[in-house]
């Protein structure tokens, strides 16, 4: 099994590189490639260094997820939990080749995360990223 889990962020301490990290730890049972995201938002869109990463990519191949199963994530310090990001994201996907099985907006994510135990502290938070994951390993599992 292969996860790519990305944070959108060039951050080294990104919360959103965080939070595609420990979600893709809760996958299982999956036999074949995906792609866990993670978007960080800037300004209400994506951050300059996922944006020209992303534009170079798809100059390659338009398709740049290759109909791949994705769980997309976004977090932010703040209530929003980078909700404007993320509805572009969903809305594009089509476009480039990503089966979105899940997306999941993450509020608050210093108040909602332990970073010294490693796990969301909120129950409705945690059950929405298993739920996720578990979506992503039923939807990989019936591809492979």
């Amino acid at each position: 099994m292969k996860i790519l889990a990305i944070g959108t962020s060039n951050n080294a301490k990104s919360i959103n590189r965080t939070l595609a990290s420990y979600t893709a730890s809760l996958v299982t049972n999956a036999d074949v490639d995906m792609l866990v995201l993670s978007f960080a938002e800037h300004n209400g869109s994506y951050t300059a260094a996922w944006k020209n990463l992303f534009d170079w990519a798809s100059r390659i191949e338009k398709k740049v997820f290759q109909d791949k199963p994705v769980i997309y994530l976004s977090t932010s310090p703040g209530p929003g939990g980078a909700a404007s990001v993320m509805k572009t994201a969903v809305e594009s996907a089509p476009f480039f080749g990503a089966h979105v099985v899940e997306s999941v907006s993450v509020p608050s994510f210093h108040e909602n995360y332990d970073p010294e135990d490693g796990t969301f502290t909120n129950p409705q938070i945690l059950a929405n990223l298993e739920a996720a994951a578990q979506s992503l390993s039923s939807a990989t599992g019936a591809a492979a």
